[in-house]
C-alpha cells in the first residue's frame, strides 16, 4: 500500500490538470458530500434553538399565516 501525503493545494492543481469529465465526477461527489453535511449541521442547529426556545403549534400557524399574507 502506498500513502502519499499532499496538501489541498496539490490536490487542486492535480484537479485543474483532469479532463472536464473527470471534473465533473469529483465536483458531483463533493457536492452531494457537502450538501449532506450542510443539511446536517443546519438541522442540528435548529434542534438546539428549539430546544433552547420552544415553539408551540400555534405560534407555527401564525407565523405560516404572516408569510402567505405578505406572498
Amino acid at each position: 500500500m502506498l500513502t502519499l501525503q499532499v496538501s489541498p493545494k496539490d490536490v487542486y492543481q492535480l484537479v485543474n490538470q483532469l479532463d472536464i469529465e473527470d471534473k465533473i465526477k469529483i465536483f458531483q461527489t463533493l457536492k452531494s458530500e457537502v450538501v449532506s453535511e450542510r443539511w446536517d449541521r443546519f438541522l442540528k442547529r435548529i434542534d438546539a434553538r428549539l430546544k433552547e426556545y420552544p415553539v408551540t403549534e400555534e405560534e407555527i400557524e401564525k407565523e405560516t399565516e404572516n408569510a402567505r399574507e405578505d406572498v
